[in-house]
């Protein structure tokens, strides 16, 4: 079974394409409430949130209601550090000024894992 990957951000993106290129299936919502209805509908494997379009609300969403699912933040440089976005519970952030492939590969290393090593990983993390 293909993982979804849910992309929450105003337009599409390279980074969209890129991950349906790697055989993931990729949904997009351009706003916070498109974003829970696709989260509280699907099955999601991972949740790449653009900060700039919902700010914390989706990863709030995901804790709430689905608190398996791993969510990645995604900012511009300097408004969130990778620490305080763990901390808050996100599994990771990328900045936008990454190279894309160094967002794909953030993404691939964590649909790759097992669920459970998914929350070991993060519960290691944060007591860092």
């Amino acid at each position: 079974m293909q993982k979804k990957v849910l992309l929450v951000n105003q337009q599409g993106s390279e980074l969209s394409e890129l991950v349906r290129l790697q055989g993931y299936c990729v949904d997009e919502a351009k706003s916070v409430q498109k974003a829970l209805k696709a989260i509280l509908d699907g099955n999601y494997a991972l949740v790449v949130s653009d900060l700039s379009v919902a700010g914390l609300q989706t990863l709030d969403n995901v804790k709430a209601f689905c608190p398996g699912i791993p969510v990645v933040l995604t900012s511009e440089e300097h408004i969130l550090t990778q620490r305080e976005a763990i901390e808050l519970g996100a599994h990771d952030l990328i900045e936008k000024s990454a190279l894309v492939d160094e967002q794909l590969r953030k993404i691939k290393t964590i649909l790759n894992q097992p669920m459970h090593a998914v929350a070991e990983t993060k519960i290691g993390r944060k007591a860092a």
